[in-house]
């Protein structure tokens, strides 16, 4: 009703004077200012201008906002955007990624990095912590154990003047049990910024595999998948995948990625899950074991992954956004042959039409 009256008496100002006062001291007798069009008297109150993350498009002169992202006022002159007072915050991404697989007993290393590189009078600092895997349920994955499968850790990592990038280094515990690969975290949060500075945490979190050795002829002979971190492009279409259906439309993403530079985004336009595959043909020997493993990255729910190898296995959980996730799968060739090896994408309930899902760090490799 409040809000109602105002308007009312904001109106009716309008129509009789083109100058309008607005009193919250409770002084009956305030005037307003010759030269004002909008006069606010408050005791307690200020004025809140629009919040904005991004500058409007089709600015007039004069348009003000808050800058949130670098905390500051920003006002268009007509022609660009000026900054008033103070300088606007510097806006830094932080990320974690993806390490390599080790075997029990091997140090895993963790990359985090900051962009841009850190200006001087500067630092950013990050703490992280060891974890089981959040969000996903057991029955996708084995939990490796604290001070079982890898000794737990946390600490504090700085960044200074012109640096771009840390290091954490998990140490794994060797053990003599036959048993799937285990999964942890590494999880990072902002801990202190010095500087003019806004520090945002596009991936906080990254997970750690550790390989089992203990299987007689558990040695790796090395991944016997063709291109399965989707760094090779021919013509915008990844090498070494024979079969892509019509369903899904490929494109490398090099913002985003597990391992090495880039890796393979999916959009997926069809509810016809059989015409989403997509794979290559691999040669298996009889009477041998093989780890199969892909990291997948949900950027929604609408849309999931499922392995294939030679039939179709495990699924990606749609419900873990915004971080990768590792499916994996054991397959024994019984005999000489070859097979098929890949993923299908199933749409889910919310999907509209389209849905985009990111994969990478597709391997193969002997036990």
């Amino acid at each position: 009703m409040k809000r109602i009256l105002f308007s009312l008496a904001v109106l009716a100002a309008s129509m009789v004077s083109s100058q309008v006062l607005i009193d919250d001291t409770g002084n009956t007798e305030a005037e307003i200012h010759e030269s004002a069009a909008l006069q606010i008297n408050s005791n307690d109150k200020g004025l809140l201008l629009p919040r904005l993350a991004e500058e409007p498009q089709n600015a007039v002169g004069g348009l003000v906002y808050f800058d949130t992202n670098g905390k500051c006022l920003k006002a268009y002159d007509g022609t660009a955007w000026q900054v008033l007072g103070t300088e606007c915050a510097q806006l830094y991404t932080v990320s974690i990624s993806l390490p390599e697989r080790v075997y029990e007993g091997e140090d895993q290393i963790f990359n985090v990095s900051i962009s841009p590189a850190v200006e001087p009078g500067t630092s950013v600092s990050i703490e992280y912590i060891t974890s089981e895997i959040p969000g996903i349920p057991l029955e996708y994955i084995e939990s490796a154990t604290e001070d079982e499968d890898y000794v737990g850790s946390t600490g504090i990592l700085t960044f200074n003047e012109g640096e771009t990038n840390k290091t954490i280094s998990i140490s794994t515990i060797d053990d003599d049990i036959v048993e799937s690969s285990e999964h942890y975290a590494v999880i990072i949060d902002l801990n202190e910024v010095i500087g003019n500075a806004n520090v945002t945490i596009s991936h906080d979190e990254a997970e750690g595999v550790i390989l089992d050795n203990d299987e007689e002829g558990s040695t790796p002979t090395g991944t016997i998948i063709l291109n399965g971190g989707f760094e090779s492009w021919t013509n915008g279409i990844p090498d070494d995948w024979t079969t892509i259906d019509s369903g899904i439309n490929l494109s490398q993403e090099t913002s985003i990625f597990s391992e090495g530079n880039s890796s393979l985004r999916v959009d997926v336009t069809t509810e016809t899950q059989g015409n989403t595959d997509l794979r290559q043909s691999i040669d298996v020997e009889g009477g041998k074991q093989y780890l199969v493993s892909v990291d997948v990255y949900q950027l929604n729910s609408d849309v999931k992954a499922r392995l294939y190898v030679a039939d179709y296995e495990n699924y990606s959980d749609s419900s873990v956004i915004g971080s990768w996730q590792t499916i994996e799968n054991t397959y024994e060739a019984l005999n000489d042959e070859t097979i098929e090896i890949g993923l299908r994408f199933y749409d889910q309930t919310s999907f509209s039409g389209n849905a985009e899902i990111l994969i990478d760090n597709f391997k193969i490799v002997e036990l």
